[in-house]
């Protein structure tokens, strides 16, 4: 395991790949202390809003903040990614043997 880690960080697209696997985990673990409004929060006067200062991505069409729901969102989509992964693993390697 150590000897894989140092062979990517020898390389710079190994390198690179640690360095966005490891921003998207930051984006996951702090990211919703971070949500500047509440994700589930419906504003109908603030529909389809685009990007500025106060809704740095822009609103849906429910007038939810875009941001705030791709910061919340994040954490259980990398969660579903890693059971499915592990899950699809565990399968192959069982009906691999």
């Amino acid at each position: 395991m150590i000897e894989i880690l140092r062979r990517m960080l020898r390389s710079p697209q190994g390198l690179l790949g640690l360095v966005i696997v490891g921003l998207i985990m930051l984006v996951v673990v702090v990211g919703p202390a971070f949500a500047p409004h509440d994700p589930e929060k419906m504003a109908p006067l603030m529909r389809y809003k685009p990007p500025s200062a106060q809704f740095w991505l822009g609103t849906d069409q429910y007038g939810r903040d875009i941001l705030s729901r791709l910061l919340h969102g994040a954490r259980a989509t990398v969660l579903l990614a890693v059971l499915a992964t592990a899950l699809g693993t565990l399968v192959g390697a069982v009906i691999g043997t």
